[in-house]
């Protein structure tokens, strides 16, 4: 008779920062998280409210990513989602509320690394940006 092992794989606390729900996206939206360990982490994202997931990116290790939407549709029934793809930490988190992307035309003269400046001003915590201009 052989011996069994069984090993009991807690999930790991993984929690979706942005976007959760309620907000307007245009262009470029950083998506971020945190973890209490460091993981590989597999984004997608919803355009139904959560019933279709579709992959963004696989197996990144930071708490970011900066999600370039200006392909997608405009809607309101957006969600993200975050899962660990690291062997032995299951986790996962999601938007929980949908959110909309609406990406308006880019005016003329407008190139698409303005807008890719913008999401990233916007996404440095005020007190930061007084730092970086003083």
């Amino acid at each position: 008779m052989g011996i069994l092992n069984l090993e009991i794989l807690q999930a790991v606390p993984l929690n979706l920062i942005y976007p959760i729900g309620g907000e307007r996206v245009t262009s470029f939206c950083y998506i971020t998280w945190q973890s209490n360990e460091s993981l590989e982490i597999d984004l997608s994202y919803s355009p139904d409210g959560g019933i279709t997931w579709i992959s963004i990116v696989n197996d990144i290790t930071a708490t970011y990513y900066l999600w370039d939407t200006t392909t997608l549709d405009n809607g309101s029934e957006y969600r993200v989602r975050v899962v660990s793809s690291t062997p032995r930490s299951p986790g996962e988190d999601h938007s929980a509320n949908n959110f909309i992307i609406h990406n308006d035309p880019l005016p003329p003269g407008t190139s698409i690394y303005s807008q890719v400046e913008k999401a990233i001003c916007r996404a440095i915590p005020k007190e930061r940006k007084q730092r970086v201009i003083n």
